[in-house]
């Protein structure tokens, strides 16, 4: 008399083993979604209800506000300074009030006084604050790593802000996702579904798409290759987007006496035996502008050489190695070292990937057979090519993952795609001197 009874059962279910890089398992095994509203509209007001109460100011808040504010031009730096103070000043950690916890956000005081708590009590503060500066903004319900079913069901497992536009539409800012971040929305947050919670009820959203364009990597060298095979070169890392966080932020949250070993890994990328000679970073708390890395290193007989008169030498061109092998600073590696796959992949974000690099060879010396590739299909592109201009060693490569999300039948595709860059590690070169042995 009081509902409804339902029994759901599976059978010879073999053991769940996620790949590398997939969506959470509850995009890809079977599930029960179920809800207690009707719709979202239902759903996004309930969560408006629930939180309304949470975002007053108290005076020590205001004045926060005011001195964050002072100065500011007009309301997006207004609105990018307040972002970054609560993402730089409100320390990441689980703060338990009992009954309730989970859905409820902590009042915006109590986080202030705290300065800590989880993403749902950062979310509560940056509401808290802009309110206070006069913005109008509402708390979000996100989904980070998956997506959200049609049934307006709790599908969530992240809380972001959102800032309503002059025009009715919604701007979304991730103050936990900021730290030492230019962006106030996270580019590895795109094609991910979202619900504002509003007095009136809004309906389940999506960011949208982004362009490789929008997250890229330029590692750029300029170097020389002396007779006896040792090579001396200076290398620049230059990033934007999601990439130009992950290494702001490799730097940044690492202590400052180990910085010169974080760059030490990656000449010794290049060759084991790789000395940093200089090195300089930029400074990872200045967000108002790009972060880069710049180290010059000498790798004593780096080029293998032969013939009785040392008159051929065989290398791989140095940026040819990956410099950056960390799993965050090169997801499109890390998730594409199976040779094939049966789930979808996941990847952080569309990127792109430039490399210039620049090799004064011995005189005398040319190289023996240039190369090019191209590659382009439905997952994106690559163009690589090594060359000879005048008295340099040429190699450059761009390759660009057009999207976030592929299907395991588009696998192969991608696999060509960044296997270009990987085998340029294992691709050896030869130079001969002028008239010396073929």
């Amino acid at each position: 008399d009081e509902g409804f009874h339902y029994t759901f059962s599976v059978t010879n279910t073999p053991a769940f083993h996620r790949e590398h890089s997939a969506p959470y398992p509850s995009d890809i095994l079977p599930k029960v979604v179920m809800a207690t509203v009707p719709n979202w509209q239902e759903k996004s007001r309930w969560f408006f209800h629930v939180n309304e109460n949470q975002f007053e100011a108290n005076d020590e808040i205001r004045e926060a506000v005011r001195r964050i504010t002072q100065g500011a031009r007009n309301d997006e730096e207004r609105v990018t300074r307040l972002t970054r103070w609560v993402a730089r000043f409100i320390r990441y950690r689980g703060l338990s009030m009992g009954e309730g916890e989970g859905y409820t956000l902590h009042s915006g005081i109590m986080t202030f006084d705290q300065r800590a708590g989880v993403c749902k009590d950062i979310a509560s503060m940056l509401i808290t604050m802009m309110r206070a500066a006069g913005f109008t903004v509402y708390p979000a319900m996100t989904m980070a790593g998956s997506r959200v079913e049609r049934i307006a069901a709790d599908q969530f497992n992240h809380s972001v802000v959102a800032w309503e536009q002059p025009d009715g539409t919604y701007r979304m800012l991730d103050p936990t996702w900021a730290p030492l971040s230019r962006q106030l929305w996270s580019n590895a947050e795109r094609e991910q579904h979202y619900l504002v919670g509003t007095d009136q009820g809004e309906e389940l959203a999506m960011t949208t798409p982004q362009g490789p364009e929008h997250n890229e990597y330029f590692i750029k060298a300029r170097g020389r290759l002396s007779p006896d095979g040792s090579v001396t070169s200076t290398v620049t890392i230059n990033s934007k987007g999601y990439l130009e966080d992950r290494i702001r932020r490799l730097f940044g949250f690492h202590p400052a006496l180990e910085t010169k070993a974080l760059i030490e890994r990656m000449a010794r990328s290049i060759a084991p035996n790789a000395e940093v000679q200089a090195h300089g970073i930029d400074d990872h708390l200045d967000l108002d502008n790009p972060f880069g890395v710049r180290f010059r290193y000498r790798a004593e007989n780096y080029a293998q050489r032969l013939g009785s008169k040392v008159s051929v030498m065989r290398f791989v061109p140095p940026l040819g190695h990956h410099i950056l092998p960390h799993r965050r600073l090169s997801p499109h590696l890390e998730a594409t070292q199976s040779s094939s796959r049966t789930q979808p992949l996941l990847l952080r974000c569309a990127l792109t990937i430039r490399i210039e690099e620049r090799l004064e060879l011995p005189a005398d010396y040319e190289l023996v057979a240039p190369r090019r590739q191209n590659i382009r299909n439905g997952t994106g592109d690559v163009q690589s090519s090594i060359e000879q201009e005048g008295r340099e060693l040429v190699l450059r490569m761009q390759l660009r993952v057009n999207r976030r999300r592929y299907s395991a039948s588009e696998y192969p595709a991608l696999l060509a795609i960044v296997g270009e860059q990987r085998a340029l590690a294992h691709r050896a070169i030869i130079i001969r001197r002028t008239g010396g042995a073929r």
